[in-house]
């Protein structure tokens, strides 16, 4: 068939609007959690571009197609540092929400920076990537991002920031009503967040220093939904004190225990961290979470006891993730199943977790001598709490089955263990060990 002849079968065949939706998954949402690769010389916001270059069918609708002109992408290697190009690239976007990532030296792209910025009010995402540069102002006030709703920050301690640069974050986000959401990986002063902090919805903040900082950030940010708490230090936390998230349902927190923060409403906690100061603090915040559903911990552990301590207290917990490191990770793993077996003597028992429905364990044995996880100890409380006949009240408790195992460290197997897991596994358990086992 001659070359004229031929019809593109995705513009020609299928309705505009669903080809605007298989394009956007073909460019990338800007997003707080997209950084720009700079070894990859085709940046997720050249996407529409790339798109051009299939067919003139394929440019011709990109072009006619304003959403996919609305994520914003300024680094060293894009062709938008070019102010020609970005001002082509704005107008094809026509009046559409903005998304834009900036990564770039304002001492050599003033006249981009300049152009992006006389559209304060377009802009919905806003993210800055190691911003340095010279002293530049900028003055919002007159025309202030009044679409703005996430904003990140992400600077590296080995650049030279920007003399003024919180200046310049404060006065655009006190210009922006409808900001929700803030990554804040910034280790500079936190007062603009302190200062906005009632109407954030989801606060990602890290920072170098352990102190009361984070503390005066929490308490001016109480109605936030999702936090994300990072020291890039393993030193206790100095700052303590009461703090009411009542909100509060999604938490990340890394070498941060939560020392006296109460979250009533918590239904997903992911913590990673030491052990030697965090025991008594993750129990008491923990204690104080009865809604928490869904718990992972990352922890280096140098007693089993530190976390042994803590199972008991997990009673509403249904979804349980632990991975560590520890110098005995064999005394470890089977106190552990110890303390997770149910059970029965006749009509009354015992039932740690009761509400343990998946349980996603990854112990690090480094060097020493593999685990038996096939060991009496793993399949008793494996069957303890899958077997029909002890999915019964015990002492008054309702125990809900165990629907999922995951294991992930050296271990071995016998054939006994392997007949036991099958049994399980026709009782309803899903088992996924993701390690090489050996057989015995």
């Amino acid at each position: 068939m001659p070359t004229s002849q031929l019809t593109d079968p995705i513009t020609s065949l299928l309705p505009p609007e669903l080809i605007t939706e298989i394009f956007q998954l073909c460019i990338p949402v800007l997003t707080q959690n997209h950084v720009y690769n700079g070894s990859n010389p085709h940046t997720t916001m050249e996407g529409p571009v790339l798109l051009c270059r299939v067919s003139r069918s394929w440019k011709d609708f990109v072009y006619s197609c304003p959403i996919l002109w609305t994520n914003i992408c300024v680094h060293r290697s894009s062709s938008l540092e070019n102010v020609n190009e970005l001002s082509a690239w704005l107008a094809r976007s026509v009046n559409l929400p903005l998304a834009v990532c900036i990564s770039l030296n304002l001492l050599d792209h003033i006249d981009a920076f300049t152009m992006l910025f006389n559209h304060p009010a377009r802009i919905r995402s806003l993210k800055f990537l190691n911003p340095a540069g010279k002293d530049v102002t900028w003055d919002f006030t007159s025309s202030p991002f009044t679409r703005l709703d996430t904003f990140a920050i992400e600077s590296l301690s080995t650049l030279v920031p920007l003399p003024n640069l919180s200046a310049m974050v404060s006065a655009i986000i006190l210009t922006a009503p409808h900001l929700y959401s803030i990554k804040w990986d910034f280790d500079d002063d936190s007062d603009p967040l302190i200062t906005i902090g009632s109407q954030l919805k989801e606060l990602d903040f890290a920072t170098f220093v352990a102190d009361d900082r984070t503390y005066n950030v929490l308490r001016a940010c109480p109605k936030l939904v999702k936090l994300s708490v990072r020291y890039r230090s393993h030193s206790d936390p100095t700052g303590s004190g009461d703090v009411l998230l009542a909100d509060l349902q999604i938490l990340h927190s890394s070498n941060f225990a939560m020392r006296g923060v109460v979250a009533p409403k918590l239904r997903r906690f992911a913590f990673k961290g030491y052990s030697d100061w965090i025991p008594d603090d993750l129990q008491s915040f923990i204690g104080h979470s009865p809604q928490l559903d869904d718990l992972d911990l990352d922890l280096i552990l140098y007693l089993a006891d530190d976390l042994i301590y803590m199972m008991p207290h997990l009673t509403t917990i249904s979804q349980l993730k632990i991975a560590v490191r520890t110098p005995d990770p064999i005394l470890l793993a089977n106190e552990m199943f110890k303390t997770l077996t149910c059970h029965r003597d006749g009509e009354t028992g015992s039932c740690p977790l009761p509400n343990l429905r998946h349980l996603d364990l990854h112990i690090d044995f480094l060097n020493t001598t593999p685990f038996m996880i096939g060991s009496d100890l793993s399949m008793s409380m494996l069957e303890s709490r899958c077997r029909p006949h002890t999915l019964a009240n015990l002492d008054g408790v309702i125990m809900s089955p165990l629907e999922s195992f995951r294991f992930l460290g050296a271990g071995i197997i016998t054939h006994e263990a392997k007949q036991r897991l099958q049994s399980l596994q026709a009782w309803g358990l899903s088992v996924l060990i993701t390690t090489p086992l050996r057989s015995t």
